[in-house]
This record gives C-alpha cells, structure tokens and sequence, in this order.
C-alpha cells in the first residue's frame, strides 16, 4: 500500500447464500455463495474508483472466512483481519418469495458483539 491517501472501513462481512430463483427456500434446488457487507461494499466500491481502501474486520477460522477474506483481497482492497479461533464466520440466507425484494436472514451472526442475535429484514 502505497503512503497517499486512503479509506478505512471497519466492520463485519458475512458469508451470504442466495436462491437462484424466486420461490421460498423450502423449494430451491440452488443456491449461490458468495459474500456480503456494507462496509465491505464501500471499500470494494471505492477501490473501482480509484480509491485505495483498507478493510478491517475478524473473521472465524473457517472455510466462510477463508471466502470472505479472498474475495475482498481479489478486488484490490488491502485486508487486516484477526481470525477467531471461537466463532464462526457470519452467515446470511437471502429468500426471494417474488422478484420483488428479498428476505434476509442472519443464521450464525458472528458471536463477537455481545447480545447480537439472529435478525430477519426486508432489504431491497
């Protein structure tokens, strides 16, 4: 990393499995894996730009983490993480009933803030 200018984002991204067509999930036949997180988004985002990013984060020291980590250093973005020994890495399903938009679903939510719990959103 260059010593110019730089963005750094801090936060959690999570795994993120989706359907591939619309339909509850009970009917699926596949689903996509891949990743998703705001903060990770933006640093993604800003390194297209142009932008040199950093993205901090702790991951688990699973398979999920290892997903996170390499597809956010494939798009460029310098990458600091600590992995956790003893939590896992976050997982969201997205469920799209119709082609409107979906439904999400955190189903391991990383146990690193305490009192997090599994949340459903509607999130276009």
């Amino acid at each position: 990393m260059s010593h110019g200018t730089y963005v750094v984002t801090l936060g959690e991204t999570m795994a993120l499995m989706a359907s591939d067509k619309a339909g509850p999930l009970a009917h699926a036949s596949t689903m996509s894996l891949g990743i998703g997180g705001s903060e990770s988004n933006v640093a993604i985002g800003l390194q297209r730009l142009g932008v040199q990013a950093v993205w901090c984060s702790r991951i688990g020291a699973d398979s999920l983490g290892q997903l996170v980590e390499r597809e956010i250093r494939a798009e460029g973005v310098v990458v600091h993480v600590t992995v956790d020994d003893d939590a896992p890495t976050g997982l969201m399903v997205k469920e799209r009933r119709t082609p409107q938009p979906r439904k999400l679903r955190t189903i391991a939510p990383a146990v690193r803030v305490p009192g997090l719990r599994p949340t459903t959103s509607t999130n276009g």
